[in-house]
């Protein structure tokens, strides 16, 4: 991630957990119905069709998926006058140390 204003940019590690089936009903029935159809078309999104509008679109609860994700570690460079980084691991319960830039 870049964030220009604070010239910072945030390298992190993640696990991923994919939710999906029952996991997300109650997630999935607060979606709005409108924005279901998002989640949902024939053929499926990349394929090839011969016009630009040769699709059609239907809710599909299988196609939601939540990505829940845990941090692992941060790699945290300031790009200032002066560059600082810094390393941050879950594993030492974030107690972070310095890096060359």
């Amino acid at each position: 991630m870049w964030d220009a204003s604070a010239h910072l940019q945030l390298r992190l590690e993640v696990h991923v957990t994919l939710l999906t089936g029952p996991d997300v009903a109650a997630i999935w029935a607060s979606v709005p119905a409108g924005s279901r159809l998002s989640y949902g078309s024939n053929p499926a999104p990349g394929q090839p069709i011969a016009q630009a509008l040769d699709y059609t679109k239907a809710a599909e609860p299988a196609s939601f998926v939540i990505l829940r994700l845990a941090v692992a570690t941060v790699d945290a460079l300031h790009l200032g006058p002066y560059h600082r980084r810094a390393w941050f691991d879950r594993d030492d319960d974030w107690a972070g140390m310095w890096l060359a830039p």
